[in-house]
């Protein structure tokens, strides 16, 4: 490559390094996000009276918790999807091999002729 096809290339590598590391942080915070929401969302499970769902203090409380618990999923999204982004690899590193279809690799050491005799 010429040295302007070169520094473009340097430039798009920067550019997806910059988008990778934001993404990373991006699925940082949703995540702790989603465990803030996801732990607000229990607290408020014990408002609801068991024997009486569908009093109104008890709807009130369950509708809290579906909101609560969709923004948490919500936010969780960035953070899921690079998780799986490298699900098939991971699986496919983590499945048990076969010993026979190892390849063992062997080095050969040149013999001095004179030590032949």
């Amino acid at each position: 490559m010429n040295v302007s096809e070169q520094i473009a290339a340097r430039s798009l590598a920067d550019d997806l390094k910059a988008i990778s590391e934001h993404l990373a942080g991006a699925a940082r915070f949703g995540a702790a996000t989603a465990h803030r929401l996801s732990g607000i969302a229990n607290s408020k499970l014990n408002e609801i009276d068991d024997s009486a769902l569908n009093s109104e203090s008890s709807v009130n409380a369950l509708k809290g918790v579906a909101v609560l618990t969709k923004l948490a999923n919500d936010s969780s999204e960035i953070a899921v999807n690079l998780l799986r982004a490298n699900k098939e690899t991971i699986d496919e590193l983590n499945k048990p091999r076969d010993p026979k279809q190892d390849v063992t690799r062997v080095e050969l050491v040149a013999m001095d002729d004179s030590s032949a005799n």
